[in-house]
């Protein structure tokens, strides 16, 4: 879901007249892509220097996933979109962090609980089965979770995994068909169960989850643990809680004019001046590897410089230089465990 939040965000600020671009690398080729159904411009180099040339002073909003400041950045901003350390990234944030959370949950006590939920929901393939079904037999989803050593409960002995490979179509279908969806984690899954009409059961091995954006269905739809009793209510709410969750989507959008209100107010603080600002969204950890080697190469330092130049290949398109360090093999070999992702909007 992150990067689709990126692109997403990049999208909806460009629609709403603001400049942005994006700047991603995909997991395992450090080529320059963007999702072609986004309002998401690749950035170049020759725009980026643009912008350093006109004054504009960088702001960095980093996703919880990245440790630390890697872009050595004067202004940062850090959009939790998941509990801070659980799959990577620092538990706490820098004093002089601005923290929005993706929602209530995520959010810093220290700005006022600022939160930005901005789900892309893929109304598309996901919505109710175009003709009544019996729902029969069960789905679940448990990638994290076992990742980080979880164990798989008999709940979920004889139901459909869902995984990294199957298609947004194929997962709906499974969705619109199902009577019950069980999940071990957060994940947008829970939302798109929902959005086809599929309750959903979460599970844990352990203590019960912290469930984000409860908000955005008023905990209708959603129960934990496999009791009858959660099982009656999520199959009795289920449609409240679809109809909650689209009503949600523009709240996303009102929370969106505030952030950028509030973002370029508290990047104004930072100075005696105040001069615009560029918003830098999502940079992956591995990016710390990109700023050794492009040192090590003698690019002259700018600010910033150790962003890849760009080359030209016989396709047109924008590339991105590899650069061959045991970081960039990394990349290559998809070990990331999310997109190495930057948009950069500019204000007056």
């Amino acid at each position: 879901m992150g990067i689709k939040v990126l692109h997403y965000l990049c999208d909806r600020l460009n629609s709403k007249g603001n400049l942005a671009f994006l700047l991603p690398y995909d997991q395992t080729d450090p080529l320059l892509v963007t999702a072609p159904n986004y309002l998401a411009p690749r950035l170049d180099r020759e725009i980026f220097e643009a912008h350093i040339s006109s004054g504009l002073t960088p702001i960095v909003v980093y996703p919880e996933i990245v440790a630390g400041n890697p872009l050595d950045a004067s202004l940062v901003a850090r959009y939790v979109l998941n509990f801070p350390g659980l799959i990577g990234g620092d538990t706490s944030y820098a004093e002089s962090e601005l923290v929005v959370g993706f929602s209530k949950e995520l959010s810093d006590e220290r700005f006022g609980g600022l939160t930005l939920t901005l789900a892309p929901w893929d109304l598309e393939h996901f919505d109710l089965p175009d003709t009544p079904v019996r729902r029969e037999g069960s789905c679940f989803y448990s990638l994290k979770h076992r990742f980080l050593g979880g164990k798989l409960l008999d709940d979920t002995a004889s139901s459909t995994e869902i995984t990294q490979d199957m298609e947004p179509i194929e997962i709906a279908k499974l969705f619109q068909r199902s009577e019950v969806f069980y999940c071990y984690e957060n994940t947008a899954l829970v939302g798109e169960a929902l959005l086809c009409g599929c309750p959903v059961i979460l599970l844990s091995d352990g203590p019960p989850l912290t469930i984000i954006g409860q908000d955005t269905t008023k905990g209708m739809g959603i129960a934990q643990g496999n009791s009858r009793e959660a099982l009656d209510y999520v199959k009795s709410t289920v449609l409240q809680g679809r109809e909650n969750l689209l009503n949600s989507i523009s709240l996303g959008l009102n929370q969106l004019d505030h952030f950028v209100r509030v973002s370029q107010e508290w990047a104004n603080a930072q100075f005696d001046t105040h001069p615009p600002k560029v918003e830098i969204f999502g940079v992956s950890n591995d990016t710390r590897a990109v700023v050794r080697s492009i040192h090590q190469l003698g690019i002259p330092e700018l600010l910033y410089s150790h962003l890849p130049r760009s080359v030209q290949l016989a396709s047109d398109s924008e590339y991105i230089l590899p650069v061959e360090t045991e970081g960039i093999k990394r990349l290559i070999t998809g070990r990331l465990v999310q997109y190495n992702t930057t948009v950069f909007i500019p204000y007056k």
